[in-house]
């Protein structure tokens, strides 16, 4: 990856751009999102260099739709490249999708 590694928690890894999309967020959904993806980490498919999208929703302070962009491979944690705002419409199309979180 071209990407920097910038934290690694127990269970995956995010990137520098990711970290700094997080600090944009208050910090009481910045946790909720990231006990998500511990959550999600731990049921992601091994697959070689593809890029995997998922959708969650924060209920902490109303309600905050996101995406995240996720690398996993054989062997290794969950890669998080991205993470990103949504509508409540494209959450939804994720859930139809079974990509939610």
């Amino acid at each position: 990856m071209d990407l920097r590694l910038k934290y690694t928690g127990g269970t995956f890894e995010i990137n520098e751009t990711f970290l700094e999309a997080l600090e944009e967020i208050t910090d009481d959904i910045a946790e909720d999102i990231l006990i998500q993806l511990a959550k999600l980490s731990t049921r992601l498919k091994n697959k070689y260099k593809e890029i995997q999208e998922f959708a969650g929703v924060s209920h902490v302070h109303g309600q905050f739709f996101f995406s995240v962009s996720v690398v996993k491979e054989r062997n290794k944690y969950p890669y998080f490249m991205s993470i990103d705002e949504i509508s409540s419409d494209e959450y939804l199309d994720y859930r139809i999708n079974e990509k939610s979180i």
